[in-house]
């Protein structure tokens, strides 16, 4: 499988993975405890990182998610993601609680990269075509190369 990782907000654990087979967003939900911690410094930055793993204990053992079961837009998290994503080595590192969206291909009816917009898509059974991940400039080329060469439908 093919694959590649551009980080949005590394620090906020949010990532735009892009497979052959898939498209997904990964994001750290956003908690009163992650909001406290932020403006507590490094005290809170400690305190979050317990929430963290006590989230990561939690969510461990949840089922894992088989890559045939995606036929749908699907929500998970990064502990419930098949093992063809999480074990491939451009996989980000993130903890078990990050929440994901998957988005296989067939869900898509164009996805595009435009300088100003970032990833721009039209979802299957949506009317408006939607800003999808704002991502850096500097990553434009090479996630439209990869988006071709997996064969992803263009604008």
């Amino acid at each position: 499988m093919e694959m590649l990782t551009v980080a949005i907000n590394p620090r906020m654990s949010s990532y735009l993975v892009l497979t052959d087979v898939a498209v997904l967003l990964l994001s750290q939900p956003i908690t009163g405890e992650r909001l406290a911690a932020q403006q507590l410094g490094a005290l809170g930055g400690l305190a979050q990182s317990s929430v963290d793993r006590q989230q990561d204990v939690r969510v461990a053992a949840l089922p894992r998610l088989s890559l045939q079961s995606i036929n749908d837009i699907t929500q998970c998290a990064a502990a419930q993601v098949p093992r063809e994503f999480s074990n491939h080595p451009q996989w980000p590192r993130v903890g078990g609680s990050v929440s994901i969206s998957i988005y296989p291909k067939a869900v898509f009816e164009s996805i595009s990269v435009s300088l100003l917009w970032g990833v721009r898509a039209r979802v299957r059974g949506q009317k408006v075509r939607g800003s999808f991940a704002a991502i850096p400039f500097w990553k434009n080329r090479s996630v439209r190369a990869f988006l071709a060469r997996a064969g992803y439908p263009p604008e």
